[in-house]
């Protein structure tokens, strides 16, 4: 049997993760069965601490597993598949591949032992992570620090916070300090800081709202924890709560971000229930009277970080700055915002809301609706936006279900293709679709009930106050 053993950033994913992963591997393994460690990339310490391991542990013996290896930037986890087809590389054809199956470790090496198989297995199978405690505790004491504590998910307008989730005004009486970005920590005042070097500090955790601050800050976007440095203390280990993993983004209805802002939603409330009263030969008159084929109000970015991709994340603004330009270049469009018509940072306009609001409506067939990062649940006003401004959304990668909003009703992008063939496929859809508003006009209509919908808004109000909680309790379990 030869096993095949994937440890990918096994050093930071979990405590002891090569050591025990190699262990138990040796405690498994019988004489005579080759071992393939498989590396696709790391971007921690794991192929110098697999070295270690073999060079400082005797049972290793004359064994000497193969490790492959990517580019450190293309880090990720392979599939089976990738994994087996690695194995086929290494051994004759005839060696038959042995799939897991939802039995337990031991009974399915038994199964691949007895075939003389191909048998994969990752570093977490070996290592199953600790099972998550239960929750039973009366309350827990939150304090929100660092520069972006205002922008915190648990600082929303629009938000209630549980009764058992306590926010105080000092790090010494919190059970656990929440930054907002990553850097936050960095930038800890001297006050908060001290009590965490007390005989039992408080608990630390990244309450991130934003997909493009983890892609380009976190060392791992995806994971549950990671290493923050601390003025005059060093690093100390947090939990992360993002995207990827926090129950708050998980949105049944309306997306997080509308229902955080309350002016924000009853601005769009009003515009989207007003254009929902328009029929189909109301839009197609008023998009043939457009001044431009499509707009948009977008920061300007180009930067080399603003290409990343990690994992199902991938940064988008770069490539949507070059769509705008080409816009721009193959047909009338208004693109408007940071580094375009003006250099003032959005969080420095007193309501960059209605200015965005005021900038665009009515003025083009199509508005640039696509986000900062491809990231799961993550929804901002972009979309709602373009349909407060009478246009048609350009979207990225597809829509979320759970919206309700026709295919037709938006005009999606690949974000593999050129920005050229982006933009060219945009001024296309932008004349076709002043012939045929119909899907337009339905998606309008069932996202003005919606945002007119009080019973909604309040089951999503009672989900949200249930994902603070268990958002902050499994933090702190970390």
């Amino acid at each position: 049997m030869i096993w095949l053993l994937l440890v990918t950033d096994a050093a930071s994913r979990f405590p002891m993760g090569v050591s025990a992963a190699l262990d138990r591997l040796m405690a498994l393994r019988v004489a005579h069965e080759a071992v393939v460690l498989i590396d696709a990339g790391s971007r921690d310490d794991t192929v110098a601490q697999v070295a270690d391991h073999i060079a400082f542990a005797p049972e290793w013996g004359d064994l000497r597993p193969l490790l492959f290896h990517t580019t450190p930037c293309a880090a990720r986890n392979l599939g089976d598949q990738e994994c087996f087809e690695i194995g086929r590389a290494l051994v004759a054809d005839d060696v038959p591949i042995y799939r897991r199956t939802e039995r337990d470790l031991v009974s399915d090496l038994e199964c691949a032992r007895a075939q003389g198989a191909i048998f994969a297995v990752t570093a977490h199978d070996l290592v199953p992570p600790p099972a998550t405690p239960q929750i039973d505790r009366a309350s827990l004491r939150i304090y929100l620090a660092g520069p972006h504590r205002h922008l915190s998910p648990l600082a929303a307008e629009g938000l209630v916070w549980p009764a058992r989730l306590i926010q105080v005004q000092s790090a010494d009486d919190a059970d656990m300090v929440v930054f907002t970005h990553p850097h936050d920590p960095q930038k800890c005042d001297p006050e908060s800081a001290a009590c965490l070097t007390a005989q039992k500090p408080p608990k630390l955790c990244v309450y991130s709202p934003e997909p493009m601050w983890d892609l380009l800050f976190l060392s791992h976007p995806d994971g549950d924890v990671t290493w923050v440095d601390l003025p005059l203390i060093g690093p100390r280990q947090a939990a992360v709560l993002t995207h990827q993993n926090a129950a708050l983004f998980d949105f049944a209805a309306l997306p997080f971000y509308i229902m955080a802002e309350t002016q924000m939603r009853a601005r769009l409330k009003d515009l989207i229930t007003q254009n929902a009263k328009r029929d189909a030969e109301d839009w197609m008159s008023m998009w043939r009277a457009a001044r431009f084929d499509a707009a948009g109000y977008v920061t300007h970015r180009r930067g080399p970080a603003h290409w990343q991709r990690q994992g199902t994340m991938q940064a988008l603004s770069a490539w949507r700055s070059l769509v705008a330009v080409e816009l721009q270049v193959q047909g009338d469009a208004l693109i408007a915002g940071q580094g375009w018509t003006h250099q003032i940072r959005r969080a420095e306009i007193p309501d960059w809301h209605s200015e965005k609001l005021r900038a665009l409506r009515a003025r083009a067939r199509a508005c640039l609706a696509i986000e900062n990062t491809i990231a799961p649940h993550y929804v901002s006003e972009k979309l709602f936006d373009a349909f407060a401004c009478g246009m048609r959304p350009i979207s990225c990668g597809g829509v979320d279900p759970r919206l309700g909003i026709e295919v037709d009703a938006v005009i999606t992008l690949d974000p593999a293709d050129s920005p050229n063939a982006a933009a060219a496929q945009v001024m296309r859809a932008a004349q076709k679709d002043a012939q045929n508003p119909a899907a337009f006009v339905r998606t309008m209509r069932q996202l003005a009930t919606r945002l007119n919908d009080p019973d909604l808004h309040a089951q999503e109000l009672h989900r949200i106050e249930r994902a603070f909680w268990l958002d902050m309790t499994r933090a702190y379990d970390q």
